[in-house]
């Protein structure tokens, strides 16, 4: 059995964005062994990408699942790089994984070759078995925040998000949702009363910070 699902959420309004999602999957072919992962691009208008990605994982038997923006262009071995990054980071208990963004240097704590709490959702690797734990994205929350909201919740599980500095993309970023538009302030409303107190809604949404500290998590 391949050890990866690499999931691709679908959604192309112009040729624009059509354009980039074809130069994402020529990318992810080209860079990628066919021995390492299986492909679900799920397409259309219809369905929300938490739905989405919620049911393309129902059907998944690989280790691994990847989800991958469509935006996203990755190079060679990172796939290779991020499996053997999150197997190493697992006695940290770091949980999802993601790469680099090339346009975009990351902040917040570093150690060594990673990055600790670095939130960064265009293209993260998780065990499968971890997002069915987590119960997926929130499909209460289809146009935004269902990645904070998966965060947060990661977070408060005591487990971390990282980010490898062994692995760098290029991503657009934005490139759908800014041209779909929509007003947002429902699901900011829903995720202030879900989180309302945490230190990570604070900084996304500037609440009241909470006295919760991640940092006796970093391995000395």
């Amino acid at each position: 059995m391949k050890p990866v699902t690499i999931i691709v959420p679908s959604y192309c309004p112009d040729e624009t964005v059509r354009s980039y999602e074809t130069r994402c999957l020529v990318q992810l072919a080209q860079h990628t062994p066919k021995e390492l992962y299986d492909l679900i691009v799920m397409q259309g208008g219809d369905w929300s990408y938490p739905q989405k990605v919620n049911a393309a994982v129902t059907g998944v038997r690989t280790k691994y699942v990847a989800i991958l923006s469509n935006d996203v262009f990755v190079g060679p071995n990172w796939l290779e790089y991020m499996i053997g990054d999150l197997e190493h980071l697992s006695k940290w208990h770091c949980a999802v994984l993601s790469p680099q963004d090339q346009n975009y240097p990351a902040v917040g704590g570093s150690y060594g070759d990673y990055h600790w709490h670095e939130h960064w959702w265009a293209l993260v690797l998780m065990k499968t078995s971890f997002y069915r734990l987590m119960d997926g994205l929130s499909e209460e929350l289809p146009r935004t925040y269902h990645d904070q909201d998966f965060s947060i919740r990661t977070y408060k599980q005591g487990y971390r998000i990282c980010r490898t500095k062994n692995v760098r993309v290029e991503h657009v970023g934005m490139a759908t949702r800014s041209r779909v538009g929509g007003d947002d302030s429902a699901e900011k409303a829903w995720m202030e009363k879900r989180h309302a107190g945490s230190s990570e809604l604070r900084d996304w949404l500037q609440l009241q910070p909470s006295d919760f500290d991640y940092e006796n998590l970093i391995p000395q």
